[in-house]
């Protein structure tokens, strides 16, 4: 028991220490290239509603009070009060853009949430389509395939 204890903090630390280098490589890169690099926290971003601009509460290991939510998280869908269901991943990252970014992340144009489109790589279709054009050639680069999210 000690030995799988001790591999499994070694494996902890080895992938604490790849997040910290990727981390790092991508301040650089964003710094190089003038992009502005921010590290946002992100508790509670996924449970609180976007659309119903819920407070967001940074978490503290020492309060014991318990944050309410106007909305709920069911799977891959996230149900505001008025029951409206929108995609738990795009409100979970448009509540760390509105925590962030407070003054830029508003409800305001937020009808995109709940008509989200597939985008899909053109290259996920090679397999059912050659790439090569009838002639021989190589083909055109095809355009990203946009379909509507059921």
């Amino acid at each position: 028991m000690s030995c799988s204890f001790s591999l499994r903090l070694l494996f902890r630390h080895a992938a604490l220490a790849k997040r910290s280098r990727f981390i790092k490589t991508l301040e650089y890169l964003c710094k190089r290239e003038g992009i502005l690099f921010k590290i946002q926290e992100e508790s509670y971003t996924s449970i609180a509603s976007f659309l119903d601009n819920d407070f967001i509460p940074v978490y503290n290991p020492a309060s014991k009070q318990t944050e309410e939510f106007s909305g709920r998280r069911d799977n891959r869908l996230y149900t505001t009060k008025s029951g409206r269901s929108i995609n738990a991943d795009l409100n979970g990252s448009a509540n760390i853009g509105r925590k962030a970014f407070p003054e830029q992340f508003t409800t305001d144009n937020c009808d995109i949430l709940s008509r989200p489109v597939i985008v899909r790589h053109p290259d996920h279709y090679l397999s059912k389509y050659s790439k090569h054009s009838p002639d021989g050639d190589i083909g055109s680069v095809m355009e990203p395939v946009v379909l509507p999210y059921r």
